[in-house]
């Protein structure tokens, strides 16, 4: 059973060291699943804003984090790169929240352990060693869950090495969260597509298989239930965040095509077509082409598929709502985006 901090009295335990005020710090609150996890707990009081950090790679007095400060947040620096700076912002945290760096072009091309985001991931938890954080909670990403042996998926390199990292430590705790992939990456992982405006009929892809898309926001929500309880239960755990429903990339597809009003097609050829395709007719980076062609490899292994993962519906149930579906979010981007054309960027301005 999940519990949680009584507020009143986490007022009036601020102070480091404090068994009932325990302070928690969230990391990379300007991407886009720290920033869900942010919104959570302030929105459902998960965790007193007394008892809450942030730390950002930006400037911590930029008027963007007035908000949060006034509710009695604070906002310190901290950059992945920086040890000595990370030991100063982690000071009297208790519990820490690392989200994957999403730096992924220190990932591409291949890197040895330690060179790509793991490196920064490996920072962040010599930091906290060295500050004194009890409570690691890792984002990891939740492709190959049943696999002992990992996911084939490059995207699940850098994961996989601060995973182990994070098991042989034996000064701190650690929770490990692996979050489904992210419903709104749907396009990507479709030949990247570009919305309505997209003029390709056919669409490459290396490979398919089901899928547990899940809203960033209903995995903040369930990250940051996970943050706040104040039991035990999650030390030295690895557990995975998703939707219970999965749909192939060829049911996405069909879904544009109604929407949209043009026949969208997807059309499985070997890695070494999508490369050459994307690479000479897309104009992708030759590098990022092929460090992105294994994830579907990994689709057709039923890696992303997570029907057996029911925590995430539990902890969205206390709170009246289900995971939204994947069919959902597609409509609400291609709406969004028919309201928007010519005035916005890529469908998905980022990783």
């Amino acid at each position: 059973m999940l519990r949680f901090m009584d507020r009143d009295q986490s007022q009036k335990n601020r102070q480091a060291g404090s068994a009932a005020g325990l302070n928690h710090m969230v990391t990379g609150v300007s991407g886009r699943l720290g920033s869900a996890v942010l919104q959570a707990i302030l929105e459902h009081d998960l965790i007193s804003p007394l008892n809450l950090f942030i730390s950002t790679s930006s400037d911590p007095n930029d008027k963007k984090w007035q908000q949060v400060k006034t509710r009695g947040v604070v906002v310190r620096h901290a950059n992945y790169d920086d040890v000595p700076g990370m030991i100063k912002a982690f000071k009297g945290i208790h519990k820490l929240l690392l989200i994957s760096s999403p730096l992924l072009e220190l990932d591409i091309p291949y890197k040895e352990y330690g060179e790509g985001r793991d490196r920064q991931h490996i920072n962040v938890i010599l930091a906290c060693r060295a500050a004194g954080v009890r409570h690691i909670y890792y984002t990891s990403l939740g492709l190959a869950p049943i696999n002992p042996f990992g996911s084939i998926a490059s995207t699940m390199l850098a994961h996989h090495r601060t995973e182990h990292t994070l098991r042989l430590l034996v000064d701190i705790s650690y929770t490990i969260i692996r979050e489904a992939p992210y419903a709104e990456l749907w396009p990507l992982y479709l030949g990247f597509y570009d919305g309505p405006s997209d003029k390709r009929r056919d669409l490459l892809i290396a490979g398919d298989g089901p899928v547990s898309w899940t809203s960033i926001q209903d995995l903040g929500l369930g990250t940051a239930l996970i943050l706040a309880d104040m039991s035990t239960s999650w030390s030295g755990v690895t557990t995975t965040l998703s939707s219970q429903f999965a749909v192939p990339l060829h049911h996405i597809a069909e879904i544009v095509t109604r929407l949209c009003g043009n026949e969208t097609r997807l059309s499985i050829v070997s890695q070494e077509q999508y490369i050459q395709y994307y690479t000479h007719e897309q104009g992708i980076d030759e590098n990022i082409s092929r460090w992105w062609v294994s994830t579907y490899a990994a689709l057709t292994r039923h890696e992303g598929w997570h029907a057996d993962a029911p925590l995430l519906s539990r902890l969205l149930e206390k709170f009246g709502r289900k995971p939204k579906h994947i069919d959902e979010v597609v409509r609400e981007m291609l709406s969004a985006r028919k309201q928007n054309e010519g005035n916005g960027g890529p469908l998905v301005a980022e990783w």
